[in-house]
C-alpha cells in the first residue's frame, strides 16, 4: 500500500479519487494545489482548476492534513498530445510543486481526478515518472452518468462553483448541490452530448463535505461573478466571500472514514461470465507426441547463414521483421542475458535503419523468452532502445529450441510521406479502475492516425488498424493476478482488450477483432477461453470471426482445415485465417505439408479478394518435438522463397502444444489499402 499526495482542485473528482485511493488501501498523507498569481480568481489554464481556490486552506483544515501550494507561473506551451519538458510550460510548475514535497515528507504516488482528459492525464504521469512516483487515476474512463451517481450517493457534497454550457444558467444553477443537477445534466447528456461530470467544462464544483472530511466547510456569503454573458451559454462563477469549517459529529466522522457505505461498482460482476468448473481440473502433463515430420536434409551452408540473418518483408506501407534470435551460447562463451537482448535489438535497430525505418515506428513486438525469470533483465535493456510512446508489445514464456534465450518479431509502419506525429499510443501508465496501467516499456495500443492527411496520401495507407498488447488478467486497481483461476483471468483479459479498443475508438470493440493470439498454460483450458470469447461478443452486432473448419486437403496421413477466418470493412481491407495441420501419423513430410499449404492459402485468400502479396505477417506454431526448429526453419523459408507471389518471411514459435490433433498451425495476416481495388 502507497503513502499519497492528493491533487487537490477543491473539486468533486479529486475528492471522490481521494475516496478510491482510501478504499484500495492508500493513505493520503497530504495536499497538493497550484493557484493562480496575485488575486485572480479564474485563470484560463489547460491543467487547472483556479475557481474557489481562495477556500484551499479550509478544504485542508476540513481533513485534518498538511497543505503544500504552489503558484502557477507558466502557460500551456506545449499542447501536444505527447508532453516534453518545456521551459515556461504550466506543467513545469506541477513539478516544482511536487519535487518540493518530495523533499520535505516520503510518499509514493499522486492522486489526479482525471477522467477523460488525456491532455491532463499525459502531463500528470510525464511528471510522476520523472520523480519516480505511481499516478492514482481510479476515475479515469469511468462511465460519468454512474459515476456522477456514485458520487452522490457515496457522501460527497459538492456545489457548483462555474458554469459555462447551454442550458446552464450562472443565476439559476450556481451554488446548486450536484445532487440537484444530476438529472439536468443527464438531460443534457442526451440533447448535447454534454459531458454528465463537466469533463468537457461544462461545470466545476467545489466540495463542502464527503466521508473523509474531519470538519465540513459552510459558505456564509458568495458573489455570483458573469465573465461572459454569452446569450447560449453564459459563463459565470461564485466568489467565496465569507467562508469557515465547522466540526461533524465524532461518531459519524469514524464512520465515514471507514468508507462503510462506499462501493466502486467497478466490480467483477461487471464481467458477466458464468462459472465454469474447468478450474477444478487439475492441470494434466501434456503428452508426448510421437510424431516427427520428416525434413529434407539441409544444406549447411545455407542453415548457418540464415540462422544469424533477419527477415523482413513489406505489405504496403508496413514493414515485417522475423527471425531475430538471441543466444546465451556464444561460440562456447556464456553470455549474460541482458549481453544477448543487446546484441539482438542492436541488429533489430541497424536492421531498421537500413530500411529508413526504426523502433519508434513499430506498431507491434513479440517477444519470446525461454525463462520468465529473465524478464526483468530483458526489460532493462529493451526500453533503452525505445523512445515516448513504445510500440505494443506481447512479452510470453515459451519452450524455445535449446540455444534460444529469447526470440523477436516485429512490425513497423514506415510511410513515405508520414510523420511520428501521426502515430497514436494507447499509453495510459495511471493505476485507475479501467484497465492495466502500462508499468513497461509498451503501449495498450497504437495506431496510425491519418485524418488530417490529404486524400490522395490517406488513400495509400491502411485506415485505423488498431495493434494491442498482450493482456492478463491483472485486476486493475491493484495490479495483481485475479483470484479464481482461468475462468476469471479469460474474461477480465477480454474485458481490458474491449475498454482498450473503445478508448482509442468509440465506434470500435470486441466484435472488430480481424486477428489475435490466446496462449494458455495448459490445453485443458482451451474451452474456458473459446467460451469466454463467445460470452464477451454475446448479443454485440457486428460479429466478424467465423468459424470455418472446412477441410481444404485430405492427404491421408495429415489434413489441412482452416481453423477460423475474419474479414475487416465494408471493402474487405483485412482479412485473416489460420490455417491447422491436423494428424496422428508420421508418415508424412514437411515438403508435403508446405505444398499443400501453399497451394491452399493461394486458392483460398482469392476466393475472398486478396493475394499472397497482401500478406502483413505469417506466423507458424508448430507442437516442439514434431520436428527440428533450425532445418525447419530453413526448409520452411526455401519453400515459400520459391512461391514469387509469397513472401518469405515468417515467425516459427514452438509450443507445448494446440489443439486437438492440430500439428503445426499457420497464422496468416493479409491487408490491403484503402483504395485498391477488390480483385487483384
Amino acid at each position: 500500500m502507497m503513502r499519497v499526495v492528493a491533487l487537490i482542485s477543491g473539486g468533486k473528482d479529486s475528492c471522490y479519487n481521494m475516496m478510491q485511493c482510501v478504499q484500495q488501501g492508500h493513505t493520503i498523507i497530504a495536499l497538493a494545489n497550484l493557484k493562480p498569481r496575485g488575486d485572480a480568481d479564474e485563470l484560463d489554464s489547460y491543467m487547472y482548476q483556479t475557481v474557489g481556490h481562495n477556500a484551499i486552506d479550509l478544504y485542508a483544515q476540513a481533513m485534518d492534513l498538511p497543505l503544500y501550494r504552489g503558484t502557477i507561473e507558466g502557460s500551456s506551451v506545449d499542447q501536444g498530445k505527447v508532453y516534453t519538458e518545456s521551459q515556461g510550460d504550466e506543467v513545469e510548475d506541477l513539478y516544482k510543486l511536487l519535487k518540493n514535497i518530495k523533499e520535505k515528507i516520503e510518499f509514493d504516488a499522486v492522486s489526479t481526478g482525471a477522467i477523460l482528459s488525456d491532455y491532463q492525464r499525459v502531463r500528470v504521469e510525464h511528471v510522476c515518472s520523472r520523480l519516480g512516483l505511481s499516478s492514482l487515476a481510479y476515475l479515469w474512463r469511468r462511465d460519468q452518468t454512474e459515476l456522477l451517481g456514485e458520487m452522490i450517493s457515496s457522501g460527497v457534497e459538492a456545489i457548483l462553483i462555474k458554469v459555462a454550457a447551454m442550458d446552464l444558467s450562472p443565476k439559476r444553477h450556481l451554488g446548486l448541490p450536484i445532487a440537484d443537477v444530476y438529472s439536468l445534466m443527464c438531460n443534457l447528456k442526451d440533447k448535447y452530448g454534454s459531458n454528465v461530470c463537466g469533463e468537457g467544462g461544462e461545470y466545476e464544483t467545489f466540495t463542502l463535505d464527503c466521508p473523509l472530511f474531519k470538519k465540513r466547510i459552510v459558505i456564509e456569503e458568495s458573489e455570483s461573478v458573469i465573465h461572459s454573458d454569452d446569450a447560449f451559454a453564459p459563463v459565470g462563477f461564485l466568489c467565496f466571500k465569507k467562508i469557515h469549517v465547522e466540526d461533524k459529529d465524532i461518531d459519524k466522522v469514524n464512520s465515514e472514514l471507514g468508507l462503510k457505505n462506499h462501493k466502486c461498482e467497478e466490480l467483477f460482476d461487471k464481467l458477466q461470465i458464468l462459472p465454469d468448473n474447468t478450474t477444478d481440473i487439475k492441470e494434466k502433463g501434456i503428452a508426448e507426441r510421437p510424431l516427427n515430420i520428416k525434413i529434407p536434409k539441409i544444406q549447411p551452408e545455407l542453415g548457418k547463414e540464415l540462422r544469424g540473418r533477419i527477415l523482413y518483408s513489406r505489405c504496403g506501407d508496413y514493414i515485417w521483421l522475423s527471425g531475430i534470435y538471441g543466444s546465451c551460447d556464444n561460440e562456447g562463451k556464456k553470455l549474460a542475458i541482458e549481453d544477448v537482448t543487446r546484441k539482438v535489438f542492436q541488429s533489430l535497430k541497424d536492421t531498421l535503419t537500413s530500411l529508413k525505418a526504426s523502433l519508434s515506428d513499430g506498431v507491434m513486438v513479440h517477444l519470446f523468452v525461454k525463462n520468465m525469470d529473465d524478464f526483468a533483465k530483458v526489460n532493462s535493456v529493451y526500453k533503452s532502445f525505445l523512445s515516448v510512446n513504445p510500440p505494443a508489445r506481447a512479452c510470453i514464456q515459451l519452450n524455445l529450441p535449446e540455444d534460444v534465450s529469447i526470440q523477436v518479431d516485429c512490425l513497423v509502419y514506415a510511410a513515405e510521406g508520414a510523420s511520428n506525429s501521426m502515430r497514436e499510443a494507447m499509453h495510459v501508465q495511471s493505476i485507475s479502475h479501467w484497465a492495466p496501467a502500462n508499468i513497461g516499456p509498451y503501449s495498450q495500443a497504437t495506431k496510425f492516425d491519418i485524418s488530417h492527411m490529404g486524400d490522395a496520401m490517406a488513400g495509400k495507407m491502411v485506415r485505423d488498424t488498431i495493434f494491442i498488447s498482450g493482456s492478463i488478467g491483472l485486476w486493475p486497481p491493484t495490479m495483481s493476478m485475479v483470484t479464481g483461476g482461468i475462468s476469471m483471468e479469460a474474461p477480465l483479459s477480454l474485458q481490458h482488450v474491449d475498454r482498450i479498443l473503445t478508448a482509442l475508438n468509440v465506434a470500435k470493440s470486441l466484435q472488430n477483432v480481424v486477428h489475435g493470439f490466446c496462449f494458455l498454460t495448459s490445453s485443458v483450458f482451451v474451452p474456458v477461453a473459446k467460451n469466454a470469447w463467445s460470452h464477451a461478443l454475446k448479443d454485440k452486432e457486428g460479429l466478424l470471426l467465423v468459424q470455418d473448419n472446412s477441410t481444404l486437403a485430405d492427404r491421408g496421413s495429415f489434413s489441412v482445415h482452416v481453423q477460423s477466418i475474419a474479414v475487416k470493412g465494408n471493402i474487405n481491407s483485412s482479412f485473416a485465417v489460420n490455417i491447422a495441420v491436423e494428424s496422428t501419423s508420421t508418415n508424412f513430410t514437411l515438403e508435403e505439408v508446405m505444398v499443400t499449404f501453399i497451394s491452399e492459402i493461394k486458392c483460398y485468400t482469392s476466393q475472398h479478394y486478396f493475394s499472397l502479396s497482401h500478406l502483413m505477417y505469417l506466423r507458424i506454431f508448430y507442437v516442439k518435438g514434431i520436428m527440428d526448429h533450425w532445418n525447419a526453419q530453413d526448409f520452411i523459408h526455401r519453400s515459400l522463397e520459391r512461391n514469387t507471389l509469397l513472401v518469405p518471411t515468417f515467425s516459427l514459435i514452438p509450443v507445448d502444444a494446440l489443439e486437438k490433433n492440430t500439428v503445426m498451425l499457420f497464422c496468416c495476416f493479409l491487408q490491403k489499402a484503402e483504395n485498391e481495388s477488390l480483385v487483384d
